[in-house]
């Protein structure tokens, strides 16, 4: 069974509102594709967008350990890690 994961309209840019649908999207796919690093990848760069950075963390983990490969999970990890610092830094 293949699983359509797309969040992205053409564009390229998701909108505010379409946060919530790509991640219910995304965690629907891994219900049937947990291996799916495509899905994690997609979570993390909506937690990205969202500005939650523990999760985006997490899930563009879970990409990276899937396919060791995908570069785009690498950056989005990389992102994250960079932002939560940066967050930490300033509550200082």
């Amino acid at each position: 069974m293949e699983v359509d994961i797309a969040c992205e309209p053409r564009d390229g840019r998701i909108r505010p509102a379409g946060y919530q649908n790509c991640i219910a999207a995304a965690q629907e796919a891994l219900k049937f594709q947990p291996d799916l690093a495509a899905a994690y990848n997609n979570l993390a760069t909506a937690y990205n967008d969202l500005g939650m950075w523990n999760r985006a963390i997490q899930a563009a983990i879970q990409a990276v350990r899937i396919d060791p490969n995908f570069q785009v999970a690498k950056g989005n990890l990389q992102y994250a890690l960079s932002q939560k610092q940066k967050a930490s830094a300033a509550r200082r």
